[in-house]
């Protein structure tokens, strides 16, 4: 069976793409701050064209938007007003 020892000794791991530090919380936090600032992007990109498109309201898309924006903030902090 991968992964485990046999007749006491441990397995190694096969070399892959995946790097040593991939693994650490800090990598993947930053990773998933990543990929949920890139999917917020994407989400604004679609409720503009929903609204232009008239497909949903103002009102709408600015609950939306205030959604989107609370998300991005939770995401990377706030910066302070000099």
């Amino acid at each position: 069976m991968a992964g485990t020892a046999e007749a006491g000794r441990p397995t190694q791991r096969v070399a892959s793409s995946v790097q040593p530090d991939q693994y650490a919380p800090l990598a993947r936090n930053e990773e998933y701050t990543r990929l949920r600032l890139a999917m917020l992007h994407r989400k604004r990109e679609v409720l503009l064209r929903l609204r232009r498109d008239g497909t949903i309201d103002d009102t709408v898309a600015r609950r939306i938007q205030t959604r989107l924006d609370i998300e991005e903030l939770r995401l990377t902090g706030v910066e302070a007003l000099e």
